[in-house]
């Protein structure tokens, strides 16, 4: 009897797993980057907006909820420092290359129309590739949460519009980073206060169903 028990539980669970439905998918997105001020003591960095890319692979199950590993792209954005009058560091211009790669779940609320509305949160690493001398590539833990819709095109092509707000941690120290890093003394300067770099991006693209199992 007890084995027979056992058995009935197994065949449930399988039959349970066999029926959940697995979409694997990649996906490729234009999107534009807009990014914050972060104030210094000495002065004031303003990171500019930029346009850039997103990349995902991931999965959904059952039309429901799913994971994504997502690269976000954003090259040669604008970063400006303006000093203070009563300090004695120069104003200065530079780019800066962010890559950001993250794990994401998402929550998609099906309904009868070709648009489901998905919600999505993730957590993951930034990157900061300073083009100036002496400057720190700093890496930084960066949370990040959205929304938007999944628009149906056919079986195995669709559309996603999605906003993200990324927040990359940032902690009190000395750099030129502006909130990007801690590292380094480039020009001296240091952190007032801890003050996240808020970004947000704006991003519409593809997303092709690779396939499907029952």
């Amino acid at each position: 009897m007890i084995s027979m028990k056992y058995l009935v539980i197994s065949a449930l669970l399988t039959s349970q797993y066999c029926l959940a439905q697995f979409d694997l998918y990649s996906e490729v997105s234009g999107t534009y980057l807009l990014n914050g001020k972060v104030q210094f003591k000495e002065g004031l960095v303003d990171v500019g907006n930029n346009f850039g890319f997103d990349g995902s692979i991931g999965y959904i199950q059952n039309d429901k909820f799913g994971f994504e590993l997502n690269y976000s792209g954003n090259y040669q954005t604008p970063l400006e420092f303006t000093s203070y009058s009563f300090t004695d560091h120069e104003d200065f211009y530079t780019t800066v290359d962010i890559h950001s790669i993250s794990l994401n779940y998402l929550q998609y609320f099906e309904n009868m129309s070709v648009f489901t509305p998905i919600l999505s949160i993730g957590s993951g690493t930034s990157i900061f590739n300073v083009r100036a001398d002496d400057a720190d590539d700093p890496v930084r833990f960066t949370l990040n949460f959205g929304g938007g819709t999944l628009i149906k095109l056919n079986e195995k092509l669709s559309a996603r519009i999605r906003v993200r707000y990324f927040a990359p941690l940032i902690f009190a120290g000395s750099g030129i980073h502006a909130g990007i890093g801690t590292g380094g003394s480039y020009l001296g300067m240091s952190i007032d206060a801890s003050a996240p770099l808020a970004q947000l991006n704006f991003g519409a693209g593809l997303v092709l169903k690779l396939n499907k199992s029952t």
